[in-house]
């Protein structure tokens, strides 16, 4: 009977085993591959698995999506193609986007149709290298005409940021606030994994372009971008946009911006920067017009911090625009020129389409890359109406900047304030980081890492580690 028994017990194990190997072998042929983690020691954990992207996209994330019809859709979308967004709204009823995760090789949302009314919170979107040549990371969310967009606590990481289009069509509301930023990348693919030499897009957190509305709103944002993981031009573009006259202004206010940088952060030659009020046309209603930057932090941006370089009845006051501008502690940034300036660039104050424009109680320490100071340049502005500007008492440093970043987060928590997804947002199982996966695509192209164990708001965030090109080539003039 113990014989018996014993071979029962052989026969079994056997029997399962054959089958479990099996199931393991057809698995592997069908896509899937699992092995001991080697992710482990880049992340300092043990609970990894190195799962094939399709795979990941085919079991964990969901889309692409079109939405066709208004309502509430939460959700983890995934985009692998470079030419098809990962959402795409194709209605003009109200739409909210919210409790997502959003990665894609192309646009993360497109609004397909004039008019939209759209929403979006608390979702984390990443952008990936695009695999195809001459394509650049996909923009977060773009709008053609759009009647309302109310973007709020998101997470922004390596996306081309935020393009709203009003072709000076009255837009009835635009709300950006409350959202963490973590690089912007305008790099264009190489279609190998890596990027071409000397390209970049010209891209932004945000644009806003021919955007006209009584009730426009950007605050309390956190942009970060770090040299050489980062290509972004402007922080944030005011393009031939305008609000509804000085009492309805276009407001930009306590955000908090740090650095701006070409690729490789050693070229000299880079036209973009912080915070900047722009525009071209030769008609008073399509300059920007009554906007107003104030109680803005920003920090290191290097070509310049803020400026006008169009319109009228603008506001630059109660800013703080700091820049030690060095890339290390031994070394200045190339390109680092001006903190605060205000400049016709496209001579329209002799047609007087640039006029009236203001700066008021800015601090302003600034640095250029020969180490000196270049903190204001008020060419073209009324001297009574361009004299009050603050001037750091000493040279500024990377202490002084690092004491920005703690005044920022005492200025949060003041207003009881906190950006971003809330934490226990996530939708299980999910990558680690946008970083992590670029870095891992990198050395073997179909593996990605999935996180077991911990909620994504606890989860590691990094930048990709972009190799530093030898040469940039930019088209757009270099402002001052």
């Amino acid at each position: 009977m113990n014989t018996w028994r014993w071979f029962s017990r052989w026969l079994g194990q056997r029997f399962w085993r054959f089958w479990a190997w099996t199931l393991v072998v057809a698995w592997g042929l069908g896509g899937v591959m699992i092995r001991p983690a080697v992710a482990s020691d880049l992340i300092g954990a043990d609970d990894f698995l190195v799962i094939k992207l399709r795979d990941v996209q085919r079991e964990f994330w969901q889309g692409p999506l079109i939405i066709r019809s208004g309502g509430t859709y939460s959700g983890h979308w995934f985009s692998d193609k470079p030419d098809v967004p990962a959402v795409q709204i194709d209605t003009a009823e109200p739409v909210v986007i919210q409790d997502c995760q959003i990665r894609s090789r192309s646009t993360l949302i497109r609004v397909l149709k004039p008019g939209a009314q759209v929403t979006v919170r608390n979702c984390r979107a990443s952008a990936l290298n695009p695999q195809a040549y001459g394509r650049a990371h996909g923009r977060f969310f773009t709008a053609f005409r759009p009647d309302t967009v109310v973007i709020e606590h998101n997470l922004l990481e390596n996306t081309a940021g935020i393009h709203l289009n009003g072709a000076f069509v009255s837009s009835r509301k635009i709300q950006i606030r409350f959202n963490r930023v973590s690089n912007i990348v305008g790099l264009q693919s190489n279609g190998m994994g890596g990027y071409l030499d000397g390209s970049a897009a010209p891209v932004q957190f945000l644009n806003l372009e021919r955007i006209q509305s009584s009730a426009i709103d950007v605050g309390w944002n956190e942009i970060i971008n770090q040299p050489d993981q980062s290509r972004v031009d402007d922080n944030i573009r005011i393009f031939n946009s305008r609000g509804g006259g000085p009492k309805a202004p276009l407001l930009i206010h306590d955000n908090f911006v740090r650095g701006g940088y070409p690729f490789p952060s050693q070229l000299s030659n880079y036209s973009g920067g912080g915070i900047v009020i722009d525009g071209v046309g030769a008609k008073d209603q399509e300059q920007s017009a009554y906007v107003h930057v104030l109680d803005n932090q920003v920090i290191s941006t290097t070509n310049y911090g803020i400026g006008i370089s169009a319109g009228y009845q603008n506001i630059v006051s109660r800013n703080r625009i700091l820049g030690a501008n060095r890339l290390t502690p031994g070394i200045r940034a190339p390109a680092a020129n001006v903190g605060l300036f205000v400049r016709d660039y496209n001579g329209y104050r002799l047609q007087g389409l640039f006029r009236g424009n203001r700066v008021i109680g800015n601090v302003v320490g600034w640095h250029r890359s020969d180490g000196q100071r270049n903190d204001e340049s008020f060419s073209d502005c009324e001297p009574s109406l361009c004299s009050d500007v603050i001037h750091w008492p000493e040279d500024v440093t990377l202490s002084d900047e690092a004491e920005e970043g703690r005044r920022w987060r005492a200025k949060l928590k003041a207003q009881r304030l906190s950006l971003g997804p809330s934490a226990d947002l996530c939708a299980p199982p999910l990558p680690v980081s946008q970083a992590q996966r670029d870095l891992w695509l990198a050395s073997a192209p179909f593996e990605i890492a999935e996180h077991r164990g911990e909620d994504c708001s606890s989860a590691p965030t990094h930048s990709p580690n972009l190799k530093s090109r030898p040469s940039e080539t930019l088209t757009r003039p270099r402002r001052p």
